[in-house]
């Protein structure tokens, strides 16, 4: 087995959170039985990189290729699935649109805009509590939780001539 240091991959930003998140991804998939290679680990560079965006498969290979790395999106995917399967990312999958990838495993809602197609990380942490203890109560085993939040962001509410803050045809106060 071929395994890199983890100090061989450093973000651009050079953001020791991001460092530390790389090299924590890593270590996951060389536990779970991955070998280290170059290009796995770019792909890792740019998910961290882009990961409050939520990127499709498609954006992190972009990302590289603006780089002048050469990974092909078969391996961005590939990648992208050992992730999921060892659970350090959540697919997900809205209606006529690409895969999301999405790296925050704590309890949150997504915020996602029905314009524009942004997609925000909302704590829910005690919500999300309150439901699995319900779904409890009531029998169910929970195996997976999801929660979406539909909507327009601030930009694109803006850009309607909506007020950002407040109920859609709420006047702003005066």
């Amino acid at each position: 087995m071929v395994s890199r240091s983890p100090t061989s991959v450093v973000p651009p930003s050079g953001d020791p959170h991001l460092r530390t998140l790389v090299e924590s991804l890593l270590q996951r998939l060389r536990e779970g039985g991955l070998r280290s290679t170059r290009q796995r680990e770019q792909v890792v560079q740019a998910l961290v990189e882009t990961g409050e965006q939520h990127p499709t498969a498609e954006q992190i290979h972009a990302t590289l290729h603006a780089r002048g790395l050469r990974v092909s999106l078969a391996t961005v995917y590939n990648t992208l699935e050992s992730l999921r399967f060892i659970g350090a990312v959540s697919e997900l999958g809205f209606p006529e649109t690409p895969t999301r990838y999405d790296l925050n495993q704590e309890p949150h809602a997504n915020l996602v805009c029905t314009k524009c197609g942004r997609i925000e990380d909302l704590d829910a942490s005690a919500l999300a509590r309150s439901m699995r203890q319900r779904a409890q109560r009531m029998g169910y085993l929970v195996v997976r939780e999801r929660m979406d939040v539909y909507g327009l962001c601030p930009p694109c509410r803006r850009a309607a001539g909506a007020p950002v803050h407040g109920r859609p045809g709420e006047r702003p106060a005066r």
